[in-house]
This record gives C-alpha cells, sequence and structure tokens, in this order.
C-alpha cells in the first residue's frame, strides 16, 4: 500500500503478506480521508 497525499507522498506502508489486496489509489486516496489525522502516530 502506497501514501497518495500529503508530505509523507509516495511512501510504501508496510503489511505483513498475503493480508491486504492491492487497492486503487482512489480507494486508499478514500480510506484516509476519512480516517483524518490521528494524534501522536507515526507512520
Amino acid at each position: 500500500m502506497r501514501i497518495t497525499g500529503g508530505s509523507w507522498r509516495g511512501r510504501q506502508v508496510k503489511c505483513p503478506p498475503g493480508i491486504i489486496r492491492p487497492a486503487m489509489d482512489r480507494m486508499r486516496e478514500s480510506m484516509f480521508a476519512i480516517l483524518g489525522d490521528i494524534n501522536g502516530v507515526r507512520f
């Protein structure tokens, strides 16, 4: 999975193999827009 926006744009989010299926960029953008900022969390 890849971050599609913000200062961390283009970075990969590491996930255990076989658990996460590839997602379209639009779906990823929607998911992170819903999550918004999470205070105290670093990716």
